[in-house]
């Protein structure tokens, strides 16, 4: 199974359409999702119809006014939504290679990375596969940010999460940084976009493999894929 997310940083221009129904082919991609669409809900079927009809999907327009999050997924899987939150969708897989996903998106706003925190601990996956990735908006380590800037109290109150969910940071090939700022003057780059599995999953996926995807001009996040194996 192989399985991506991408935040697009708005999804409203035919270009990235385009793109990522190339990607989705291309990269023979199971599900992926796409992070900060700002797409209005009214102009979604219109462009799943014209770019991606092959495919399911789901969104959380119902937690977030302007579609955050939307999850593309291939039909012969079974796909259901466990919980949905404003910056978070969590996913039951059915379908061959049974497993629970996390897509999550951080906000920029620190109290809101720690409601966001507090609300995923609800999550129970029993003794399953569990992967989590997306956008997390915080790093953990200076080395993580192209100046060197600390991460501060976030970083610790991501740490804390991730020990509290007993995760493990996926190892992800390519980009050191997956965001920039593509400011000439003053360019910053940092590590924002990550993979997370519990030991259920390392066990089920021993050869699962992921890496950054560059995004061109179509993003200023590189893309994540995975790919279990």
């Amino acid at each position: 199974m192989i399985v991506s997310s991408w935040n697009m940083r708005g999804f409203n221009r035919a270009s990235k359409h385009g793109f990522i129904s190339k990607f989705l082919r291309s990269q023979k991609v199971d599900i992926l999702a796409v992070l900060e669409t700002r797409v209005q809900k009214s102009k979604m079927g219109k462009i799943c119809t014209d770019y991606f009809s092959e495919w399911k999907y789901l969104e959380n327009y119902d937690k977030s006014s302007n579609g955050r999050i939307w999850v593309f997924y291939k039909p012969d899987l079974k796909v259901t939504t466990e919980i949905i939150e404003e910056n978070f969708v969590h996913l039951k897989v059915r379908g061959g290679e049974d497993c629970q996903i996390t897509v999550v998106y951080g906000s920029n706003d620190e109290v809101v990375r720690r409601q966001t925190y507090a609300q995923m601990k609800s999550i129970q996956t029993s003794n399953e596969a569990w992967l989590v990735l997306g956008d997390f908006n915080a790093i953990l380590a200076a080395s993580e940010a192209s100046n060197g800037t600390p991460p501060g109290s976030s970083g610790q109150d991501f740490l804390d999460w991730i020990d509290e969910m007993q995760l493990e940071e996926h190892k992800v090939a390519g980009e050191c940084f997956t965001w920039v700022n593509k400011q000439t003057r003053n360019p910053i780059a940092r590590k924002l976009d990550r993979i997370f599995t519990n030991s259920h999953w390392l066990t089920k996926f021993p050869g699962s493999y992921a890496s950054t995807i560059t995004p061109g001009t179509h993003s200023d996040h590189c893309g994540l894929l995975l790919n279990s194996i």
